[in-house]
């Protein structure tokens, strides 16, 4: 099983001893980049996806067709060059403006809500309101090309 086979694919943390100059200041956090070599590891060699980050406020809220209405919501993390953001907003209208009969197949058929309900519910539990639960930013947002939908990633 592919590591992001999992409910709620995440990057390696570990704590590191900082010191500065020879004086101990305490513990820091060292987190894995989401990046392409990560969404390779975790989704497959294959994978070349869209990768936006939810920062400062990626609410999944529809702005409109035009994509720069997005650019103060999202920051691209690949697909740069080609600044191609169709995708997610096509995500961000189906889980938007759906109508409410038709909103569960059509948000299953956009997201890997399975991960989504797990990272959420992960969230609510220890109180993490940097996340999409929360204030909604330090998320990222991933188009994978496997299933042709979007999974949440911390």
């Amino acid at each position: 099983m592919r590591r992001g086979d999992k409910l709620l694919p995440a990057g390696r943390a570990s704590f590191a001893k900082l010191s500065i100059n020879g004086d101990h200041w305490g513990l820091s956090l060292n987190v894995e980049q989401v990046d392409k070599i990560f969404l390779r590891q975790q989704f497959g060699k294959s994978e070349d996806g869209n990768l936006f980050k939810g920062d400062p406020q990626g609410w999944l809220v529809w702005v409109g067709l035009e994509q720069q209405n997005y650019y103060d919501k999202y920051e691209p993390r690949t697909n740069e060059s080609a600044n191609d953001w169709s995708d997610l907003l096509d995500l961000i209208d189906q889980v938007d403006n759906s109508a409410l009969q038709a909103f569960p197949d059509t948000v299953e058929a956009a997201l890997h809500l399975r991960t989504f309900l797990f990272r959420s519910a992960f969230y609510n539990l220890y109180i993490s309101l940097d996340s999409c639960v929360g204030v909604e930013h330090y998320f990222h947002l991933y188009h994978r090309d496997d299933s042709d939908r979007f999974t949440m990633l911390p």
